[in-house]
Protein backbone atom coordinates (compact mmCIF):
# COMPACT_ATOMS: atom_id res chain seq x y z
CA UNK A 1 0.00 0.00 0.00
CA UNK A 2 1.42 3.59 -1.01
CA UNK A 3 2.09 5.37 2.03
CA UNK A 4 0.77 8.83 2.52
CA UNK A 5 4.10 10.33 3.27
CA UNK A 6 5.42 8.80 -0.18
CA UNK A 7 2.16 9.81 -1.94
CA UNK A 8 2.75 13.21 -0.39
CA UNK A 9 6.26 13.32 -1.55
CA UNK A 10 5.29 12.67 -5.09
CA UNK A 11 2.61 14.73 -5.38
CA UNK A 12 4.76 17.94 -4.34
CA UNK A 13 7.64 16.48 -7.47
CA UNK A 14 4.60 17.16 -9.83
CA UNK A 15 4.69 20.48 -12.56
CA UNK A 16 1.25 20.78 -12.53
CA UNK A 17 -2.15 19.01 -11.45
CA UNK A 18 -3.01 19.19 -14.92
CA UNK A 19 -0.11 17.97 -17.70
CA UNK A 20 0.39 20.61 -20.32
CA UNK A 21 1.15 19.39 -24.03
CA UNK A 22 4.22 21.49 -25.51
CA UNK A 23 2.08 22.75 -29.02
CA UNK A 24 5.39 24.10 -30.24
CA UNK A 25 7.70 23.81 -32.69
CA UNK A 26 5.75 20.51 -34.62
CA UNK A 27 6.60 20.89 -38.35
CA UNK A 28 10.05 21.13 -36.61
CA UNK A 29 9.26 18.09 -34.75
CA UNK A 30 7.45 15.72 -36.60
CA UNK A 31 7.39 16.53 -40.25
CA UNK A 32 9.19 18.69 -43.13
CA UNK A 33 8.02 19.46 -46.38
CA UNK A 34 10.58 19.08 -48.73
CA UNK A 35 9.11 21.09 -52.21
CA UNK A 36 11.20 21.68 -55.18
CA UNK A 37 9.65 24.79 -55.90
CA UNK A 38 10.09 27.11 -52.38
CA UNK A 39 6.86 27.94 -50.52
CA UNK A 40 6.66 30.19 -47.20
CA UNK A 41 5.02 27.92 -44.65
CA UNK A 42 2.94 31.08 -42.92
CA UNK A 43 0.83 30.74 -40.00
CA UNK A 44 -2.18 32.51 -39.05
CA UNK A 45 -4.59 32.56 -36.40
CA UNK A 46 -8.68 32.31 -36.87
CA UNK A 47 -8.45 35.83 -35.01
CA UNK A 48 -7.13 37.84 -37.80
CA UNK A 49 -10.08 40.03 -39.17
CA UNK A 50 -11.61 38.67 -42.40
CA UNK A 51 -10.55 41.87 -44.29
CA UNK A 52 -7.06 40.21 -44.24
CA UNK A 53 -5.98 39.70 -47.98
CA UNK A 54 -5.36 35.83 -48.34
CA UNK A 55 -2.49 34.66 -50.01
CA UNK A 56 -2.01 30.83 -51.62
CA UNK A 57 0.16 28.99 -48.63
CA UNK A 58 0.48 26.93 -46.28
CA UNK A 59 -2.02 27.65 -43.15
CA UNK A 60 -2.05 26.04 -39.28
CA UNK A 61 -5.75 25.32 -38.93
CA UNK A 62 -6.96 26.09 -35.65
CA UNK A 63 -9.67 24.21 -33.80
CA UNK A 64 -12.38 26.18 -32.30
CA UNK A 65 -12.52 26.68 -28.90
CA UNK A 66 -14.99 24.75 -26.67
CA UNK A 67 -15.68 25.34 -22.82
CA UNK A 68 -17.07 21.93 -22.04
CA UNK A 69 -14.24 20.22 -23.95
CA UNK A 70 -11.36 22.93 -23.70
CA UNK A 71 -8.38 20.53 -24.23
CA UNK A 72 -9.59 18.76 -27.24
CA UNK A 73 -7.10 19.89 -29.97
CA UNK A 74 -3.89 19.83 -27.38
CA UNK A 75 -0.83 17.88 -29.13
CA UNK A 76 -2.62 17.72 -32.58
CA UNK A 77 -1.61 20.33 -35.38
CA UNK A 78 -3.42 20.60 -38.78
CA UNK A 79 -1.40 22.65 -41.54
CA UNK A 80 -3.16 22.60 -44.74
CA UNK A 81 -2.21 24.03 -48.07
CA UNK A 82 -4.78 26.58 -50.07
CA UNK A 83 -4.50 28.32 -53.71
CA UNK A 84 -7.20 30.68 -55.53
CA UNK A 85 -8.16 34.37 -54.78
CA UNK A 86 -8.44 35.36 -51.36
CA UNK A 87 -12.36 34.59 -50.97
CA UNK A 88 -11.82 31.34 -52.15
CA UNK A 89 -9.00 30.68 -49.93
CA UNK A 90 -10.92 32.12 -46.73
CA UNK A 91 -13.95 29.91 -47.81
CA UNK A 92 -11.34 27.01 -47.66
CA UNK A 93 -10.24 27.82 -44.43
CA UNK A 94 -13.43 28.30 -42.80
CA UNK A 95 -14.27 24.77 -44.06
CA UNK A 96 -11.09 23.09 -43.12
CA UNK A 97 -11.83 24.59 -39.24
CA UNK A 98 -15.37 23.27 -39.29
CA UNK A 99 -14.00 20.07 -40.58
CA UNK A 100 -11.16 20.06 -38.42
CA UNK A 101 -13.26 20.71 -35.32
CA UNK A 102 -16.28 19.35 -35.22
CA UNK A 103 -14.46 15.76 -36.53
CA UNK A 104 -11.91 16.10 -33.48
CA UNK A 105 -13.89 16.82 -30.65
CA UNK A 106 -16.24 14.00 -31.80
CA UNK A 107 -13.57 11.72 -31.88
CA UNK A 108 -11.85 12.79 -28.70
CA UNK A 109 -14.85 12.73 -26.91
CA UNK A 110 -15.44 9.24 -27.77
CA UNK A 111 -12.12 7.82 -27.16
CA UNK A 112 -12.11 9.60 -23.66
CA UNK A 113 -11.14 6.97 -21.30
CA UNK A 114 -11.77 8.97 -18.00
CA UNK A 115 -14.83 11.54 -18.96
CA UNK A 116 -18.37 11.11 -19.44
CA UNK A 117 -19.90 13.56 -22.06
CA UNK A 118 -23.63 14.49 -22.90
CA UNK A 119 -24.61 12.44 -25.92
CA UNK A 120 -21.77 10.32 -25.99
CA UNK A 121 -21.20 6.21 -25.31
CA UNK A 122 -17.82 6.67 -24.65
CA UNK A 123 -14.66 4.51 -23.27
CA UNK A 124 -15.18 6.33 -19.94
CA UNK A 125 -18.85 4.86 -19.70
CA UNK A 126 -17.48 1.52 -20.38
CA UNK A 127 -14.96 2.00 -17.42
CA UNK A 128 -17.71 3.55 -14.92
CA UNK A 129 -20.00 0.67 -16.09
CA UNK A 130 -18.23 -2.33 -16.07
CA UNK A 131 -20.05 -5.14 -16.01
CA UNK A 132 -22.92 -3.71 -18.25
CA UNK A 133 -23.90 -3.95 -21.87
CA UNK A 134 -23.09 -0.56 -23.70
CA UNK A 135 -24.18 0.43 -27.20
CA UNK A 136 -21.73 2.34 -28.69
CA UNK A 137 -21.34 4.29 -32.06
CA UNK A 138 -19.73 2.02 -35.63
CA UNK A 139 -16.41 3.91 -35.33
CA UNK A 140 -16.33 3.28 -31.24
CA UNK A 141 -16.86 -0.05 -32.20
CA UNK A 142 -14.35 -0.74 -34.87
CA UNK A 143 -11.66 0.79 -32.60
CA UNK A 144 -12.19 -0.96 -29.74
CA UNK A 145 -12.48 -4.72 -31.86
CA UNK A 146 -9.01 -3.90 -33.47
CA UNK A 147 -7.37 -2.57 -30.56
CA UNK A 148 -9.15 -5.87 -28.86
CA UNK A 149 -7.57 -7.79 -32.02
CA UNK A 150 -3.97 -6.05 -31.27
CA UNK A 151 -4.15 -6.63 -27.45
CA UNK A 152 -4.51 -10.46 -27.75
CA UNK A 153 -1.68 -10.94 -30.06
CA UNK A 154 0.51 -10.20 -27.45
CA UNK A 155 3.02 -8.07 -29.58
CA UNK A 156 3.02 -5.17 -27.15
CA UNK A 157 0.37 -3.95 -26.90
CA UNK A 158 -2.25 -3.81 -24.72
CA UNK A 159 -6.15 -2.21 -24.21
CA UNK A 160 -6.03 -2.84 -20.57
CA UNK A 161 -2.94 -1.57 -19.54
CA UNK A 162 -4.52 2.24 -18.55
CA UNK A 163 -3.48 1.92 -14.82
CA UNK A 164 -0.28 0.53 -15.56
CA UNK A 165 0.45 3.35 -18.48
CA UNK A 166 -0.65 5.71 -15.66
CA UNK A 167 1.64 4.73 -12.87
CA UNK A 168 4.71 5.22 -15.55
CA UNK A 169 3.37 8.43 -16.88
CA UNK A 170 3.23 9.70 -12.72
CA UNK A 171 6.88 9.30 -12.49
CA UNK A 172 7.78 11.06 -16.15
CA UNK A 173 6.37 14.07 -15.62
CA UNK A 174 7.55 14.32 -11.90
CA UNK A 175 10.82 17.62 -11.80
CA UNK A 176 12.51 15.00 -10.58
CA UNK A 177 11.68 11.72 -11.78
CA UNK A 178 14.86 10.00 -11.35
CA UNK A 179 14.24 10.15 -7.66
CA UNK A 180 11.53 7.43 -7.35
CA UNK A 181 12.82 5.71 -10.91
CA UNK A 182 12.26 1.69 -10.52
CA UNK A 183 16.22 1.25 -10.57
CA UNK A 184 16.67 3.65 -7.70
CA UNK A 185 13.44 2.91 -5.60
CA UNK A 186 12.87 -0.92 -4.99
CA UNK A 187 8.72 0.00 -3.68
CA UNK A 188 8.24 2.04 -6.93
CA UNK A 189 9.75 -0.81 -8.94
CA UNK A 190 7.18 -3.57 -6.71
CA UNK A 191 4.44 -1.76 -7.93
CA UNK A 192 5.15 -1.61 -11.43
CA UNK A 193 6.15 -5.30 -11.54
CA UNK A 194 3.04 -6.26 -10.00
CA UNK A 195 0.77 -4.00 -11.90
CA UNK A 196 2.41 -5.44 -15.00
CA UNK A 197 2.08 -9.01 -14.23
CA UNK A 198 -2.17 -8.94 -13.50
CA UNK A 199 -2.07 -6.53 -16.17
CA UNK A 200 -0.23 -8.98 -18.94
CA UNK A 201 -2.69 -11.73 -17.79
CA UNK A 202 -5.49 -11.09 -20.21
CA UNK A 203 -7.77 -13.75 -17.92
CA UNK A 204 -7.83 -10.66 -15.63
CA UNK A 205 -9.92 -9.04 -18.05
CA UNK A 206 -13.32 -9.14 -20.35
CA UNK A 207 -14.48 -7.86 -23.64
CA UNK A 208 -17.38 -9.27 -25.03
CA UNK A 209 -19.51 -8.39 -28.26
CA UNK A 210 -22.75 -9.06 -26.94
CA UNK A 211 -24.86 -7.57 -30.50
CA UNK A 212 -22.51 -6.53 -33.54
CA UNK A 213 -25.24 -4.91 -35.02
CA UNK A 214 -25.96 -2.58 -32.45
CA UNK A 215 -22.40 -2.80 -31.83
CA UNK A 216 -23.11 -3.44 -28.05
CA UNK A 217 -20.47 -3.99 -26.10
CA UNK A 218 -19.56 -5.27 -22.53
CA UNK A 219 -15.91 -4.68 -20.27
CA UNK A 220 -15.46 -6.08 -16.82
CA UNK A 221 -12.32 -7.41 -14.33
CA UNK A 222 -11.81 -9.91 -12.33
CA UNK A 223 -12.25 -9.85 -8.57
CA UNK A 224 -7.97 -10.47 -8.42
CA UNK A 225 -7.28 -7.11 -10.42
CA UNK A 226 -9.91 -4.99 -8.30
CA UNK A 227 -8.05 -6.28 -4.93
CA UNK A 228 -5.00 -5.11 -6.51
CA UNK A 229 -6.33 -1.90 -7.66
CA UNK A 230 -7.77 -1.12 -3.82
CA UNK A 231 -4.17 -3.09 -2.68
CA UNK A 232 -1.61 -0.44 -5.04
CA UNK A 233 -4.31 2.51 -4.36
CA UNK A 234 -4.65 3.15 -7.64
CA UNK A 235 -7.60 5.15 -9.42
CA UNK A 236 -8.19 5.59 -13.41
CA UNK A 237 -9.56 3.79 -16.49
CA UNK A 238 -8.26 0.37 -16.81
CA UNK A 239 -9.78 -0.17 -20.57
CA UNK A 240 -7.67 2.74 -22.13
CA UNK A 241 -6.13 3.02 -25.59
CA UNK A 242 -3.17 4.62 -23.92
CA UNK A 243 -0.38 4.93 -26.72
CA UNK A 244 -2.52 4.21 -29.62
CA UNK A 245 -5.03 6.82 -28.71
CA UNK A 246 -4.02 9.78 -31.19
CA UNK A 247 -3.68 6.59 -34.24
CA UNK A 248 -6.95 6.06 -33.88
CA UNK A 249 -7.99 9.44 -33.49
CA UNK A 250 -5.87 10.28 -37.43
CA UNK A 251 -7.55 7.40 -38.33
CA UNK A 252 -10.84 8.77 -38.26
CA UNK A 253 -9.79 12.54 -38.43
CA UNK A 254 -7.82 12.16 -41.88
CA UNK A 255 -11.21 10.04 -43.33
CA UNK A 256 -13.42 13.25 -42.10
CA UNK A 257 -11.09 15.96 -43.84
CA UNK A 258 -10.76 14.01 -47.25
CA UNK A 259 -14.38 13.42 -47.44
CA UNK A 260 -14.90 17.09 -46.19
CA UNK A 261 -13.00 18.23 -49.36
CA UNK A 262 -9.94 19.08 -46.85
CA UNK A 263 -7.41 17.33 -48.95
CA UNK A 264 -4.19 18.92 -49.23
CA UNK A 265 -1.83 19.03 -46.23
CA UNK A 266 -0.84 17.27 -43.30
CA UNK A 267 -2.04 16.28 -39.56
CA UNK A 268 0.71 15.95 -36.99
CA UNK A 269 0.67 15.02 -33.23
CA UNK A 270 3.51 16.02 -30.62
CA UNK A 271 3.45 12.11 -30.18
CA UNK A 272 4.89 11.67 -33.14
CA UNK A 273 2.30 10.49 -36.12
CA UNK A 274 2.12 11.98 -38.84
CA UNK A 275 -0.90 11.69 -41.95
CA UNK A 276 -0.35 13.51 -45.51
CA UNK A 277 -4.42 14.83 -46.98
CA UNK A 278 -4.50 12.80 -50.47
CA UNK A 279 -4.11 15.60 -52.68
CA UNK A 280 -0.64 16.70 -51.08
CA UNK A 281 1.96 17.81 -52.81
CA UNK A 282 4.76 15.54 -53.05
CA UNK A 283 6.57 15.49 -49.46
CA UNK A 284 9.53 13.75 -47.71
CA UNK A 285 9.32 12.69 -43.40
CA UNK A 286 12.29 13.23 -41.48
CA UNK A 287 14.04 11.31 -39.44
CA UNK A 288 15.69 12.01 -36.30
CA UNK A 289 19.25 10.76 -35.07
CA UNK A 290 20.33 11.20 -31.32
CA UNK A 291 24.52 11.96 -31.51
CA UNK A 292 26.95 10.88 -29.36
CA UNK A 293 27.12 14.74 -27.54
CA UNK A 294 23.08 14.01 -26.93
CA UNK A 295 22.35 16.54 -29.60
CA UNK A 296 18.77 15.69 -31.79
CA UNK A 297 19.80 16.09 -35.80
CA UNK A 298 17.81 15.30 -38.77
CA UNK A 299 19.57 12.14 -40.11
CA UNK A 300 17.64 11.04 -43.03
CA UNK A 301 14.59 11.51 -45.52
CA UNK A 302 11.96 9.34 -45.88
CA UNK A 303 9.95 9.95 -49.29
CA UNK A 304 6.43 10.24 -49.07
CA UNK A 305 3.88 10.06 -51.60
CA UNK A 306 -0.46 11.68 -50.78
CA UNK A 307 -2.42 9.67 -48.34
CA UNK A 308 0.83 8.90 -46.67
CA UNK A 309 1.06 7.92 -42.85
CA UNK A 310 4.45 7.97 -40.42
CA UNK A 311 4.80 7.25 -36.61
CA UNK A 312 8.04 8.05 -35.61
CA UNK A 313 8.78 7.06 -32.21
CA UNK A 314 12.16 8.13 -29.99
CA UNK A 315 13.80 7.12 -26.55
CA UNK A 316 14.68 11.52 -26.30
CA UNK A 317 12.62 14.57 -26.74
CA UNK A 318 13.20 15.70 -30.38
CA UNK A 319 11.70 19.01 -29.00
CA UNK A 320 13.30 20.33 -25.68
CA UNK A 321 10.93 21.63 -24.25
CA UNK A 322 8.33 18.52 -24.60
CA UNK A 323 7.60 17.09 -21.12
CA UNK A 324 7.92 13.01 -20.63
CA UNK A 325 11.47 12.39 -21.62
CA UNK A 326 14.18 12.12 -18.93
CA UNK A 327 17.97 10.91 -18.34
CA UNK A 328 19.01 8.70 -15.65
CA UNK A 329 22.97 8.91 -15.15
CA UNK A 330 23.77 5.56 -13.54
CA UNK A 331 27.49 3.80 -12.95
CA UNK A 332 27.16 2.03 -16.33
CA UNK A 333 26.28 5.29 -17.95
CA UNK A 334 22.50 7.42 -19.01
CA UNK A 335 19.84 5.65 -19.45
CA UNK A 336 17.01 7.32 -21.48
CA UNK A 337 13.91 7.43 -20.32
CA UNK A 338 10.54 7.79 -22.40
CA UNK A 339 6.90 7.20 -23.02
CA UNK A 340 7.25 3.87 -25.00
CA UNK A 341 6.85 1.94 -22.26
CA UNK A 342 6.36 -2.00 -22.49
CA UNK A 343 2.91 -2.90 -21.12
CA UNK A 344 3.63 -6.31 -21.05
CA UNK A 345 6.81 -6.56 -18.36
CA UNK A 346 6.56 -2.71 -17.28
CA UNK A 347 10.57 -2.89 -18.80
CA UNK A 348 12.17 0.25 -19.98
CA UNK A 349 14.01 -0.07 -23.49
CA UNK A 350 17.13 0.90 -23.23
CA UNK A 351 19.09 -0.42 -26.60
CA UNK A 352 16.59 1.61 -29.30
CA UNK A 353 16.88 5.11 -30.20
CA UNK A 354 14.29 5.56 -32.97
CA UNK A 355 11.74 3.18 -34.23
CA UNK A 356 9.96 4.54 -37.30
CA UNK A 357 7.28 3.09 -39.94
CA UNK A 358 5.90 4.90 -42.95
CA UNK A 359 2.72 3.31 -44.20
CA UNK A 360 1.93 4.24 -47.71
CA UNK A 361 -1.47 3.08 -47.73
CA UNK A 362 -2.19 5.62 -44.79
CA UNK A 363 -2.95 3.13 -42.23
CA UNK A 364 -1.24 5.29 -39.18
CA UNK A 365 -2.41 2.54 -37.28
CA UNK A 366 -0.55 -0.25 -38.67
CA UNK A 367 2.04 2.20 -38.67
CA UNK A 368 1.92 3.23 -35.05
CA UNK A 369 1.52 -0.84 -33.73
CA UNK A 370 4.67 -1.68 -35.70
CA UNK A 371 6.77 0.94 -34.03
CA UNK A 372 4.91 -0.71 -30.72
CA UNK A 373 5.90 -3.98 -31.37
CA UNK A 374 10.01 -2.49 -32.22
CA UNK A 375 9.86 -1.05 -28.72
CA UNK A 376 8.68 -4.09 -27.11
CA UNK A 377 11.54 -6.38 -28.53
CA UNK A 378 13.68 -7.56 -25.89
CA UNK A 379 17.08 -7.26 -27.55
CA UNK A 380 18.39 -6.06 -30.80
CA UNK A 381 18.44 -9.12 -32.12
CA UNK A 382 14.92 -9.91 -32.20
CA UNK A 383 14.49 -6.65 -33.26
CA UNK A 384 16.38 -7.37 -36.46
CA UNK A 385 14.93 -10.20 -37.27
CA UNK A 386 11.31 -8.37 -37.06
CA UNK A 387 12.76 -5.79 -39.49
CA UNK A 388 13.77 -8.57 -41.90
CA UNK A 389 10.82 -10.84 -41.78
CA UNK A 390 8.99 -7.57 -42.99
CA UNK A 391 7.50 -8.39 -46.63
CA UNK A 392 8.14 -6.01 -49.76
CA UNK A 393 4.88 -4.10 -49.89
CA UNK A 394 3.36 -0.17 -48.51
CA UNK A 395 5.04 -0.40 -45.48
CA UNK A 396 8.67 0.70 -44.70
CA UNK A 397 10.12 0.04 -40.86
CA UNK A 398 13.51 1.62 -39.88
CA UNK A 399 15.32 2.35 -36.58
CA UNK A 400 18.63 3.41 -35.16
CA UNK A 401 20.25 1.70 -31.92
CA UNK A 402 22.13 3.33 -29.14
CA UNK A 403 25.32 0.75 -29.87
CA UNK A 404 25.24 2.60 -33.44
CA UNK A 405 23.76 5.82 -33.59
CA UNK A 406 25.18 6.55 -36.89
CA UNK A 407 23.57 3.94 -39.07
CA UNK A 408 19.93 3.70 -39.76
CA UNK A 409 18.39 0.40 -40.42
CA UNK A 410 16.02 0.25 -42.27
CA UNK A 411 13.64 -2.86 -43.99
CA UNK A 412 14.14 -3.95 -47.38
CA UNK A 413 10.58 -3.45 -47.86
CA UNK A 414 10.62 0.44 -49.62
CA UNK A 415 14.58 0.77 -48.72
CA UNK A 416 14.91 3.08 -52.00
CA UNK A 417 12.49 5.42 -49.97
CA UNK A 418 15.02 6.75 -47.91
CA UNK A 419 17.88 8.62 -47.95
CA UNK A 420 20.63 9.76 -45.40
CA UNK A 421 21.06 13.63 -44.30
CA UNK A 422 23.38 15.14 -46.35
CA UNK A 423 27.01 15.94 -44.95
CA UNK A 424 26.33 14.09 -41.47
CA UNK A 425 27.93 10.37 -40.58
CA UNK A 426 24.75 8.83 -40.91
CA UNK A 427 24.30 5.87 -42.89
CA UNK A 428 21.59 3.59 -43.92
CA UNK A 429 22.06 -0.12 -43.93
CA UNK A 430 19.26 -2.37 -45.16
CA UNK A 431 18.06 -5.16 -42.60
CA UNK A 432 18.89 -8.59 -43.82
Amino acid sequence: METEKRKEKKNKKKKSDKIEVSVKHKTLRIICFVIVTVIAIVSFSIGISQWVKKEPGYYDIKASADDLVPGYANGITLTCYFDGKSDEIRVKNNNATTAYSNGLKWIYCMVDAETNYDGYNNIAMLNQHMGEDISVSSELFNILTDAYEFTCRGTGYNMFAGLLAQEWNSILYLDDPSEVDPLNDPYEAERLEKLAEATANLDNFSFEIVDEAKHTVCFNISQEYRQLIEDLELEGPVLDLNIMREAFILRYLTRTLNDAGVTTGFIATDSGLTCTLSESSEAAFLMYGRAEDGSVQYCAGIASQPGAALCQFTSYAIDSEAGGYYELETEGGTLLRHPHFNLLTAEMNEFLLNASTVSYSGDIVEACLRCIEMYSCKDAESLRQLIAAIPDGDTNSSYILAAAPYIVNTSHSRASMLSSAEDTEYVIEIVK
